[in-house]
């Protein structure tokens, strides 16, 4: 007996959010239907609950964080459609496709895991094979198989403009999917800036009751509500209203690559050291200094929902906080609707009224939780039971090294009662900082160096340009006063991103291309590249000021860039390195015909990861969805562009 039908490459419109999702492939079984993502990522994968972790230092959505949502939407179609047929079970399926894949942590075979990841298509039918051998219950038959199968081609629409747009933008990446919300990753297509930023679109239920509608608004305009108080801080991640024809309300934020704190925690199974922890926990109790000055209470406070900027802790998604100004209450009309969980304050499931000391239950739970590598609790609402406080074994759990006040504050916090918890985050800073003397630095900022301004051996002359990851200045070194360049990157590039860039560049050797030489940190604040300073105009300013070459000049520049990107390649037969983004912008003219290739920021080896490069210099055949083929003749069809 097979294994049953398929559909391929389907893409299925949902009304709610009026908008398309592509299914690559639907397997549809006697014993359930497979929703399957196929992906074809290259190198070193590291299958993990919320964030993929690639080549040990891009973070990917979990793919089954948006394919969830299809196979509710398929779900839908199939229980109105065949309401006499056995209620199948829907599941979410990942098969990496990329025999060259790496893949740590896949699912094994012989599994009835939900949500399951396997490494190639042979594991995923021996999968499938195995379930078929210990299906259990009502089951389709050969017949009812075909017509779910039709079903599903049914819906299959040859031209279609897609629901849900964002002009000026293209999404890279789905994080999260739902009747009510949408959280995409997008980058903007106009522009040289390749910033990722984070979209929320709120979708209001359809045929809903203006009580209802209203009250769904407010929980949608709440963030922006909420962080349109406090202004800007390092702590708090910024968000802005995108404007729409859909009448939506979609919050856009800035994004990281990082992740969040629930990320680097899965990564993190032993705990964190303590001035690690402390770093990030008074980041996160300087946010909420600012938060409740405003009289503004998160009441979600979770790992989720702090960003990760580099090492800079940013407080997000205020969906359900508490504003006491101007009546503005956003009120949860059902507690239920709250999964329990370790970090939710116990008097938000009792409806009680919330006050800063419920966001500082939040705070003493993420202690002991980056400390011990564990919540002390699956659900807060388990504390009562044990008299309201932490027992002497939940904190055995902490290490041995943990300072006594430390343990001070979580046992404070994390109790039952608000009023025995310490009432503001001030009270805790005070605490906590004079720990570490040396963490009374101030906080990291991404402001323009000034002239003069030193730091080891350098000396800022000018800020020559400033891009959306980092900031180009002239600097003088050392007593013999030795004119480079620097690159200083903003808070939020990790030193791995910034040591990536450096190793790519030390790949080549060549007077076409910068000669990047060394890593620093500025202050302890910002991590920069130190290279050649290269004095001169962009081919982008040359064609801007309409200037066109003379054919010779042309034939000459043409074949010193050849020269740059022949030597970055290496005559292997497999690439050693790729720039990725070769545009006029990138591209300084030391004297007349001397080109100079720059900003090797996006480099890498060759292999299929997520998108990047400049709209118009990327080649479309080499694009598949979110996903790109980083390869050499990417390299060449950028240069034939520029």
């Amino acid at each position: 007996m097979g294994l049953g039908g398929h559909v391929a490459a389907l893409e299925v419109y949902d009304k709610q959010t009026n908008d398309y999702y592509e299914c690559d492939l639907i397997v549809i079984c006697a014993f359930g239907v497979f929703v399957t993502e196929l992906k074809h990522w290259t190198g070193r994968i590291q299958v993990a609950p919320r964030t993929w972790l690639v080549n040990g230092s891009q973070h990917r959505p979990d793919p089954h964080a948006s394919n969830r949502f299809k196979c509710k939407l398929l779900r839908g179609i199939y229980s109105h459609a065949f309401n006499t047929l056995p209620d199948l079970w829907f599941e979410s399926v990942v098969v990496l496709t990329n025999p060259e894949a790496e893949v740590t942590n896949a699912s094994p075979t012989k599994s009835d895991q939900h949500n399951p990841t396997f490494s190639s298509i042979d594991r995923f039918i021996d999968f499938l094979k195995y379930r078929q051998s210990h299906a259990v219950g009502p089951v389709l038959n050969a017949e009812q198989i075909k017509a779910v199968v039709a079903k599903f081609e049914s819906l299959r629409v040859r031209d279609h403009v897609k629901g849900y747009s964002f002009p000026g933008f293209e999404v890279v990446e789905r994080l999260t999917q739902r009747e009510d919300l949408a959280e995409l990753i997008v980058r903007p297509t106009e522009g040289r800036r390749r910033n990722l930023q984070r979209f929320r679109a709120f979708f209001p239920p359809l045929n809903a009751s203006a009580d209802v509608r209203e009250r769904f608004l407010r929980k949608a305009n709440n963030t922006l509500d909420a962080l349109a108080k406090t202004g800007e801080h390092p702590n708090l991640l910024r968000v802005w209203r995108v404007p729409n024809d859909h009448g939506h309300v979609i919050e856009g934020s800035e994004w990281s690559e990082e992740g969040t704190l629930a990320d680097l925690l899965d990564r993190s199974p032993a705990g964190l050291p303590w001035e690690h922890a402390l770093a990030l926990v008074r980041g996160i109790l300087e946010g909420l200094v600012i938060v409740h000055g405003q009289a503004v209470i998160h009441r979600m406070l979770k790992p989720e929902n702090v960003l990760l900027c580099g090492t800079v802790p940013r407080l997000m998604n205020f969906d359900l906080a508490y504003q006491l100004e101007d009546n503005h209450v956003t009120v949860i009309p059902d507690t239920a609707v709250i999964k329990p969980n370790p970090y939710t304050a116990p008097e938000v499931y009792l409806k009680q009224e919330p006050s800063e000391a419920t966001d500082l239950f939040s705070v003493g739970v993420i202690l002991f939780e980056v400390l011990a590598g564990r919540p002390p609790f699956k659900a807060s609402a388990d504390l009562a039971a044990a008299g309201g406080h932490l027992q002497p074994a939940q904190l055995k759990v902490l290490p041995p090294a943990t300072p006594d006040i430390a343990l001070q504050v979580i046992r404070t916090l994390v109790q039952t009662e608000p009023d025995k918890r310490f009432q503001r985050a001030e009270e805790v800073l005070e605490l906590l900082v004079p720990v570490k003397p040396a963490e009374q630095i101030p906080l990291p900022s991404n402001r323009e160096l000034a002239p003069g301004e030193h730091y080891d051996l350098f000396e800022i002359e000018a800020l020559h340009a400033q891009g959306g990851h980092s900031q180009i200045y002239s600097a003088f070194r050392g007593s013999q006063r030795e004119r480079l360049a620097l690159k200083v990157f903003n808070t939020d590039v990790s030193q791995d991103r910034a040591q990536a860039e450096l190793k790519a560049a030390k790949t080549i050797n060549s007077p076409y291309a910068e000669r990047v030489e060394s890593l620093g940190h500025w202050r302890g604040e910002r991590f920069f590249l130190a290279m050649n300073l290269v004095e001169g105009p962009s081919l982008r300013q040359e064609i801007e000021a309409k200037k066109l070459p003379p054919v010779e000049r042309f034939i000459e520049v043409a074949q010193a860039l050849l020269q740059a990107v022949s030597q970055l390649h290496g005559s292997d037969k497999v690439a050693r390195v790729l720039h990725n983004d070769i545009k006029p912008d990138n591209i300084l003219l030391r004297a007349e015909n001397h080109p100079v290739l720059i900003d090797f920021g996006v480099a890498s080896v060759p292999g299929v990861a997520t998108y990047v490069g400049t709209e118009g210099y990327v080649a479309p055949d080499l694009r598949n969805g979110a996903d790109l083929e980083f390869c050499p003749s990417g390299d060449l069809f950028a240069l034939g562009v520029t």
